[in-house]
């Protein structure tokens, strides 16, 4: 089995987030679930002024989905 570098990089970040996020308490995990929502926000809304309101928000949401979907693929 081979392994390009974007498949070792993709693997280890999944091992020290999981690793990372494992090691916080329940009450920190909600907390950072939070503080990662609230930088998405931020960043969707961050040197976009040409962007409509609606586009930020897609935008936004689908960051937000795919954060959650790598959480719950990190659960199983």
């Amino acid at each position: 089995m081979t392994c390009d570098e974007k498949d070792l990089t993709y693997a280890l970040n999944k091992i020290v987030m999981t690793s990372l996020f494992y090691s916080l308490a329940d009450q920190q995990q909600q907390n950072f679930y939070m503080s990662a929502f609230d930088m998405i926000d931020r960043c969707c809304y961050c040197d976009t002024d040409g962007m409509p309101d609606k586009a930020r928000m897609q935008l936004s949401e689908a960051l937000r989905e795919r954060l959650v979907e790598q959480f719950a693929e990190i659960a199983c």
